[in-house]
């Protein structure tokens, strides 16, 4: 499982779409107990692994060092009764904390550093694009 971009499905939120994925599972074969959420969250992280065998899925020595720190203390993660079921159906992707790649720090605390200037330099070439497709016959 994975997003592939803001032009299918205008979010780019894996818990979103593991959600759909575990969701349209039951609704087709009208099996709420098919594709469990532990399987789900498999789907979207240790299998997905795999399938492009990349070296991430599992935490040691010599692996990447890449992981989502997330905030289980957040409202959509309460009470906590099971975590599988918490990050599919009810966390998002507000509920990370801190994201490491490649033991870089990319996010702490919800704050990427120069998120100001990504996000104005996202929207002038956001303006650019629409200004280009606009003047096209």
């Amino acid at each position: 499982l994975g997003t592939d971009g803001c032009s299918s499905n205008n979010c780019l939120d894996m818990f979103q779409t593991l959600k759909f994925a575990a969701l349209l599972q039951k609704h087709v074969t009208n099996d709420t107990t098919c594709l469990p959420a532990a399987d789900v969250w498999a789907m979207g992280t240790t299998t997905a692994a795999r399938a492009f065998r990349l070296d991430i899925g599992c935490i040691g020595e010599g692996r990447l060092a890449d992981m989502i720190l997330v905030d289980l203390d957040r409202p959509e993660c309460v009470p906590g009764y099971k975590l599988h079921s918490d990050l599919v159906y009810s966390a998002n992707g507000y509920c990370v904390d801190t994201v490491l790649c490649n033991g870089r720090v990319l996010m702490h605390r919800r704050k990427v550093s120069g998120e100001e200037d990504i996000i104005a330099d996202a929207r002038k070439a956001a303006r650019r694009l629409m200004r280009a497709v606009s003047k096209k016959p």
